[in-house]
């Protein structure tokens, strides 16, 4: 018996000759695929935008620390580019006025302006004796700055605890 040859001639519908496509065959696919892409693309651009934002927040946040420390005599290029940092990258900019008056040294809070007690306490000189370090041995710098520097704090705690101690006494009576 011969094999019948139709059988093996026949093509199947699924063939792609048969590929007969309209666009109610392709419409699923394509908007599956740009759903994709819209996806991506929204994460990328929500990445990115998260991004930046934090890297200007780190930068406003360094900018405003350099602006607070007290100035010195060469600090100037180091301060002028904190003050464009925070007006490039501060939804408020500062102004000039106000960028000079973040140094620690100059600030007052504004309820000590007129309190005399707080007011003495925050314009305190220090008590700790004045050291010419011009003739001491440069190695030993650093380590005479670090001490000038823990006197200051440890005598403005003093006076703030002379001054707590004040008032309690004064005010049991």
């Amino acid at each position: 018996m011969k094999p019948n040859a139709t059988i093996f001639k026949r093509r199947s519908k699924y063939s792609v000759k048969n590929w007969k496509l309209t666009w109610k065959d392709i419409l699923p696919i394509s908007v599956s695929a740009l759903a994709a892409l819209f996806s991506g693309y929204t994460a990328l651009v929500t990445q990115k935008y998260t991004t930046d934002t934090t890297v200007q927040k780190d930068y406003v946040q360094i900018a405003i620390q350099i602006l607070r420390e007290p100035r010195r005599d060469d600090d100037s290029e180091i301060r002028l580019w904190a003050k464009k940092m925070v007006d490039k990258n501060s939804p408020v900019p500062i102004p000039q006025e106000a960028a000079d008056q973040l140094s620690v040294s100059k600030i007052l809070i504004g309820w000590t302006d007129n309190h005399p007690i707080l007011n003495r306490i925050m314009k305190r000189s220090s008590e700790c004796p004045a050291v010419d370090i011009s003739e001491m041995p440069v190695n030993q710098h650093s380590a005479v700055e670090s001490l000038k520097k823990q006197c200051d704090k440890n005598s403005g705690d003093l006076t703030l605890l002379k001054t707590y101690l004040r008032m309690i006494k004064d005010g049991a009576k």
